[in-house]
């Protein structure tokens, strides 16, 4: 309705307020349209409730973000677990210093990629892992890690492997490898011990190589001044359905002591064994002595694209990486250098290694003495009731070894003297010498070998006796 007045309003205006005094705490509440707020008007309340409002929903903001920062501190432990038992070597700094820089490269930045995690350091274990595959662009692992670390920071990982979308069995396959070089820097060759089983290497014989088949581990040890040390040790694949060989295309790796008969450079390689390949004696006089059958047992290398395989991945070969191979190669003889093969290991200090071989030489050398004084009474308490010669008759046994004590020339001697354990039986071990005598004038050098068995009253016996074939060539 318009006014009939015209140029002013209708209505009437409002009563003026009394004035405030302008403190800092009214000028606050004037800011906000508030007059008086102890006699707030209809719009000062309005504005109050709208504060309280706003307060609330900063104060959930806060709690939000302090939520979600609580969670990422917490993530990385989460990733650790999934990625197994902490390394508390790695983080008390036990780990041999030396051992470490004999350490495959690597392994030890794996280690170091786990280290990161467990401390919450995800994004130095990501630039860690990066620069990895930039430098090994063919380690699966390492594709592995970077994509757990990824999804990490979304959110909590159950178990390793999940960031990266491939079969359950291939990343099972993954989980197996990267915890087995882990452990290798967990748990290092203790250098104040030895393996039981590397009692005494030839005097030709510089380096054995010790497989730990259960740890996926390759031991290298060297002599010096007859003083056993430890090298270097390199992750290895076995056969697919684990060791003990038995027969013809079981995808096992066999147990046992075995030489390196031939080396093979890559020129004369198909792809698919790598950079180098080195073949065994599998079957040995015990595998044959036993039935066993197959063949073809090497220590080779993997085609270029990849690194290495998987901890179970071959026929019953001993796969390495390339660079792995090829240095072994420059480390061992064939014809010379021996491979002792087994599914755990035992260590010794150095003296009780040495009783133990002292023990066994003594044995042998009782043995040669009786067979140079042709005392058959004396020679045949060596033997086992066990014993047995491969193509040899139980029957005949007695008949052929008095031919063989007949037939010793006198002056025969033994050097080039290897004792090493046999995980093929329990407290078995074998002795390979050279046996040099002198037949029509002429000096004869055959390679010996003898299985021992400690029976009864801790008295060593033989168990089987043989020469030690010469290998046949290579064929692939």
């Amino acid at each position: 309705m318009a006014s009939i007045f015209p140029g002013f309003p209708d209505s009437k205006p409002e009563p003026a307020q009394p004035a405030l005094v302008e403190r800092g705490w009214v000028r606050f509440w004037k800011h906000l349209n508030v007059v008086d707020p102890f006699h707030p008007s209809a719009r000062a309340l309005s504005r109050l409730h709208l504060l309280s409002r706003l307060v609330l929903v900063l104060l959930g903001i806060c709690l939000c973000i302090a939520f979600f920062f609580i969670k990422r501190i917490n993530q990385p432990t989460m990733v650790s677990e999934a990625l197994g038992n902490p390394i508390a070597s790695l983080r008390s700094g036990s780990v041999d210093p030396l051992y470490l820089v004999q350490s495959s490269d690597v392994e030890l930045r794996l280690s170091k990629i786990y280290e990161q995690i467990h401390n919450n350091q995800l994004n130095d274990a990501q630039f860690t892992v990066e620069k990895l595959e930039q430098d090994y662009p063919n380690l699966p692992v390492a594709h592995m890690i970077r994509g757990d670390l990824l999804m990490a920071k979304a959110r909590a990982l159950s178990t390793i492997g999940v960031g990266t979308g491939q079969a359950e069995e291939r990343l099972a396959d993954l989980r197996a490898e990267f915890k087995a070089r882990l452990l290798a820097i967990q748990q290092p060759p203790n250098k104040e011990v030895v393996p039981a089983m590397l009692m005494r290497l030839a005097e030709q014989q510089k380096t054995v190589l010790l497989v730990d088949a259960g740890r996926n581990r390759m031991y290298v040890y060297e002599k010096k001044q007859d003083v056993l040390h430890y090298v270097a040790d390199y992750y290895v694949s076995i056969g697919k359905l684990g060791t003990e060989k038995s027969r013809e295309g079981d995808q096992k790796t066999p147990l046992g002591v075995y030489e390196i008969t031939q080396s093979l450079p890559s020129e004369k390689l198909p792809e698919f064994y790598g950079k180098a390949a080195m073949a065994l004696n599998y079957p040995n006089e015990w595998d044959v002595l036993h039935g066993k059958t197959g063949h073809g047992i090497w220590i080779h290398g993997v085609p270029s694209p990849m690194y290495a395989r998987p901890p179970l991945a071959s026929d019953g070969c001993l796969v390495m990486s390339n660079q792995d191979v090829e240095a072994i190669t420059h480390m061992v003889v064939p014809g010379v250098t021996q491979v002792v093969i087994t599914d755990h290991i035992d260590w010794n200090d150095a003296r009780s290694n040495n009783q133990a071989e002292a023990e066994v030489s003594q044995s042998l050398k009782t043995w040669h003495k009786d067979r140079m004084q042709k005392d058959w009474d004396g020679f045949r308490q060596h033997y086992s009731s066990q014993f047995a010669m491969s193509s040899i008759k139980p029957e005949v046994l007695t008949d052929t070894l008095k031919a063989r004590l007949v037939q010793t020339s006198p002056g025969a001697q033994i050097s080039n003297l290897s004792i090493l354990g046999s995980p093929q039986s329990k407290g078995m071990v074998v002795t390979t010498f050279d046996l040099i005598q002198s037949i029509n004038n002429q000096t004869h050098t055959e390679k010996y070998r003898l299985y021992w068995q400690k029976e009864r009253g801790n008295a060593w016996k033989i168990v089987y006796e043989g020469v030690v074939p010469v290998p046949a060539e290579l064929t692939l």
